[in-house]
């Protein structure tokens, strides 16, 4: 519970969220952007506005002011660990623990939901998302020469069928494979333009005869090889099936903010989403930013291997 603000004492209350939290002890702290809200501003009547026309904020000074507080509202991201595990996600009615949807708001009452229920409620945990943000009440700007001020994309919905020939063809492609047998992410070549899984052979301290350290031994690099160019990527993704989506309505910056999510008969997971970075087309053709979306296990050896299912590409 929040106490009142001394105002004569802090002019400002700040504080870190229960989720900004767990992200600082699991070492997953960042501070990447700021936003800035009018909630607890009053307006005055719009029957009285001043001399330009405007409704301009009441005086807060005589106000009191709570205490900042953790509010559910504060979390919009479907955050999930290493493994994709969901972390502390609920609304008035669900909870989020693991990848179970759980109904009731104690702990007599609480229900780990299945089938047709978990659909339903996947989508009152989605929605969540959105009214979380929609409730910081952010301060914005229209964009004053944009031709609309509106998102859409088409079209709004696309099916993947899967049989016997899509999207793995079952006489002349791998099927099944054993979790253990698959690259783990140090070795995975859509980590590797990421400077925490590059390849970094020991070496000996630096010393005046030699700067840079001279090398402990010779160590073969095992990992994939890596792909430099947009064109190699394609020949990855040859005869794969594929759906374009369009985005008419959007911001001049197209600044869009993605989560995925999978809904199963007993889990509802978040698929991890992996930057592979952008490139340049050259000859003036722009670039195209590629994206990996899937799932993050643990071998026998214990080492995190991701799982690919979507390969998404913006341009």
């Amino acid at each position: 519970m929040a106490g009142i603000l001394d105002s004569k004492e802090r002019i400002m209350d700040a504080f870190i969220t229960a989720e900004g939290r767990r992200q600082f002890f699991s070492g997953q702290f960042r501070v990447q952007f700021v936003s800035f809200t009018d909630m607890h501003t009053f307006y005055e009547s719009e029957e009285a506005p001043d001399q330009a026309g405007f409704f301009r904020a009441s005086n807060a000074q005589d106000r009191i002011f709570f205490e900042a507080a953790n509010r559910p509202q504060d979390q919009i991201i479907l955050e999930a660990d290493h493994v994709g595990q969901i972390q502390n996600f609920s609304n008035q009615n669900l909870r989020i623990i693991g990848n179970k949807i759980v109904s009731g708001t104690n702990s007599a009452e609480t229900k780990i939901l299945s089938g047709a229920q978990v659909l339903s409620a996947a989508n009152e945990i989605v929605q969540t998302a959105f009214n979380n943000f929609n409730e910081q009440l952010i301060i914005g700007s229209d964009e004053q020469f944009a031709k609309t001020q509106e998102f859409s994309v088409s079209p709004p919905e696309h099916d993947f069928i899967i049989s016997n020939d899509k999207p793995l063809n079952v006489q002349n492609n791998i099927t099944t494979a054993d979790i253990s047998e698959i690259e783990s992410v140090f070795h995975d070549f859509r980590f590797q333009n990421l400077p925490y899984f590059g390849f970094l052979p020991p070496k000996n301290a630096p010393s005046p005869e030699d700067p840079a350290g001279a090398p402990i031994g010779f160590f073969k690099d095992t990992r994939q090889l890596r792909i430099n160019s947009f064109s190699k990527l394609e020949e990855t993704l040859q005869d794969n099936e594929f759906v374009e989506v369009s985005m008419h309505e959007t911001s001049e910056e197209n600044n869009v903010l993605i989560q995925i999510t999978e809904e199963c008969l007993d889990d509802f997971q978040k698929l991890l989403i992996v930057d592979f970075g952008e490139f340049d087309l050259g000859n003036g053709q722009g670039t195209k930013r590629v994206f990996f979306a899937g799932k993050a296990f643990v071998d026998s050896a214990g080492m995190p291997t991701f799982v690919n299912i979507f390969t998404i590409v913006m341009e």
